[in-house]
């Protein structure tokens, strides 16, 4: 007989998975400015500050972008992850895995993510978590296929490992993202 752990138990506090609201801009600016260099390479935003803060909890350009940002909190305000939902793809995404893949996506069928988790949290089960919790959610809209917004880069062995880990499809063919980095695509079929 096996007994269960929780393997988040080691965190010891409770976590919150939660939409962003406008009020969170303080929190997220904390977190976007705790990222260290190796995590801001990973995940490209337009900055790391007050400015991205004031766009990402702007709930008007959000709507207006087809965008659901979640985040995680522990303590009720400090924030630990931050998962970008985009509900539309861009096009150089669906010519590239409708000639590469043979897969046709589209808007109704098709949501676009980008996860990020602070450092202190990396490696500890909550991104698995999260992404079992994110998955859930888009399941509930409805969407087949969930795609890696840009791809992941070729480099980035430790992501690569925890999208396949959370049953995301690494493609083998190689792109070039717009700066220039070799990536790979990824995705994951939802059963609905």
């Amino acid at each position: 007989r096996r007994l269960r752990i929780n393997p988040l138990s080691h965190i010891n506090q409770h976590i919150l998975f939660r939409p962003l609201l406008s009020t969170d801009e303080k929190n997220l600016t904390t977190f976007l400015e705790s990222l260290s260099q190796r995590t801001r390479h990973y995940c490209v935003y337009p900055s790391y500050d007050k400015k991205t803060a004031e766009l990402f909890c702007n709930e008007e350009i959000n709507r207006n972008n087809d965008k659901l940002r979640l985040i995680a909190l522990i303590n009720q305000s400090t924030i630990v992850a931050l998962f970008n939902i985009t509900l539309s793809i861009r096009n150089d995404e669906y010519e590239r895995f409708r000639i590469n893949h043979k897969i046709e996506l589209n808007n109704n069928n098709t949501t676009r993510l980008s996860p990020c988790i602070t450092d202190n949290f990396q490696n500890k089960y909550l991104g698995s978590y999260l992404m079992e919790k994110t998955i859930d959610i888009i399941r509930r809209m409805c969407k087949r296929y969930v795609i890696l917004s840009g791809g992941v880069l070729v480099e980035n062995t430790r992501a690569i490992r925890f999208f396949e880990k959370n049953k995301f499809k690494l493609f083998s063919t190689i792109f070039l993202s717009h700066d220039g980095y070799e990536c790979k695509d990824g995705l994951i079929e939802i059963d609905l």
